[in-house]
């Protein structure tokens, strides 16, 4: 993948989302940059994101879905699996242990798999590069995997890979 591009900014996933287009306008944030592993509130079409609106709008009076509420459902979603693997008799140290069995977990508004192990706890280790177009976030790459890359160390040239 040739990343040879001029953006002005690359923002992180947790502020890329409806709030920082609105607050800046569409025109100052079209083309910057930013990556997701999760849907986007406005892929009303997706099944995934319909039944997710169809929660926040019954248990939450919320008219829209956002990336805060997607991600809120991500979180929620992997917590639930880490406790079913846990099973009834919950302790500290049989979460931990199910937390770090999770593999492949795709949960209905993810578009990454998460996976853990004991050695590692970064769910997502892969993601989509998001561009700003048009008053929305919309992705333009395929997957780009740093599964194995230690949080922190990671560089322009890991992915161009």
């Amino acid at each position: 993948m040739d990343l040879d591009w001029d953006v002005p900014a690359v923002h992180t996933i947790g502020s890329a989302n409806e709030f920082t287009i609105g607050l800046s306008t569409p025109q100052v944030i079209e083309g910057m940059v930013t990556v997701t592993y999760v849907r986007q509130g406005w892929e009303v079409d997706n099944p995934g994101v319909a039944k997710h609106l169809e929660i926040i709008q019954e248990y939450a009076g919320i008219d829209s879905a956002s990336n805060p509420t997607i991600v809120g459902q991500m979180v929620g979603k992997v917590v639930v699996e880490a406790l079913e693997i846990a099973g009834d008799d919950l302790t500290r140290e049989s979460l931990i242990e199910a937390v770090e069995f999770i593999e492949n977990f795709l949960c209905s508004v993810c578009l990454v798999p998460a996976t853990m192990s004991s050695g590692d706890h970064d769910p997502f280790q892969g993601a989509y590069l998001m561009r700003a177009e048009g008053g929305r976030w919309k992705t333009f790459s395929d997957l780009i995997s740093y599964e194995g890359t230690l949080s922190g160390t990671m560089t322009a040239a890991d992915v161009k890979k």
